[in-house]
């Protein structure tokens, strides 16, 4: 078999070519603005939220960009919500407090109150959330992005009850297509947000356990990129213990909320 040198120099230069081509074409994990967060940027959602106790109430509800303040040389954003007819469970979170980004836009993290209710007859409690990170394209699905451990004593009718609560957010990554509203949006990347509880108490002296630890919130987030949230699928549910023979009945949590973007107004600084 004659060998021709000039055909064997010419593969080796186009697989070079190749080679070259593939390292510099972006890479699928390419950072994008994946929460486009500029003053006077709005998103219009359609809630659903419903409960074991209450009918199901839907309605709209706009998020808006209303604020850009710095806070030891770092930019956060503050959210409002207007046109109320319905609210949403995680829209409500991000007005409590206010959002910030990285300078390359791969994450943006939560800074705000985080407020729960457990029991009827305990006052709502109030949880002090420093950078929660909402996602970090960076990293990993499956990442943990945050955890924060607290306990609380309250007391009612002379009765001290001890609530531990761990929060954590977890990047789930990227997951392709999602339909919203009827409406498509590719390279969609979720996360989720997930508080656990347990509640123990004395009663008659001795010590009880009223709820045993469990996924008291599961809230799931999904990004479209350019965009913003795009839709929020949040359950709240504990089942607490028979307490009856205390004299103390309690009444099992389910609530469901939901959150679909129905219509934005964007600008891109």
């Amino acid at each position: 078999m004659k060998i021709n040198l000039s055909n064997i120099l010419l593969l080796i230069v186009m697989a070079s070519f190749v080679s070259c081509s593939d390292d510099d074409s972006p890479s699928f994990n390419e950072t994008q603005n994946y929460f486009n967060i500029v003053v006077g940027n709005s998103w219009t959602y359609q809630n659903t939220y419903s409960s074991q106790n209450q009918l199901t109430q839907e309605g709209s509800e706009t998020l808006v960009v209303d604020e850009l303040i710095t806070e030891n040389g770092k930019d956060f954003y503050k959210l409002k919500s207007i046109n109320v007819e319905a609210p949403g469970i995680v829209t409500s979170m991000l007005t409590s407090g206010k959002l910030s980004e990285s300078e390359d836009q791969s994450s943006l993290s939560y800074t705000g109150d985080l407020n729960l209710s457990l029991l009827e007859n305990l006052p709502e409690i109030n949880l002090d959330i420093q950078g929660l990170k909402l996602y970090d394209q960076k990293l990993s699905a499956g990442t943990n992005l945050y955890i924060k451990e607290e306990a609380i004593t309250q007391t009612v009718n002379n009765i001290p009850f001890t609530i531990e609560v761990e929060i954590y957010s977890n990047y789930l990554g990227n997951v392709g297509s999602k339909t919203v509203n009827g409406e498509t949006y590719n390279d969609v990347i979720s996360s989720e947000i997930i508080v656990k509880a347990k509640v123990t108490s004395d009663l008659a002296f001795l010590p009880v356990t009223v709820l045993e630890q469990q996924d008291f919130l599961i809230s799931t987030l999904y990004f479209a990129p350019q965009i913003g949230l795009i839709n929020s699928d949040t359950t709240i549910e504990a089942t607490f213990e028979d307490l009856s023979n205390f004299g103390l009945p309690l009444e099992d949590i389910l609530i469901i909320s939901d959150q679909e973007l129905t219509d934005f107004t964007l600008q891109v600084e």
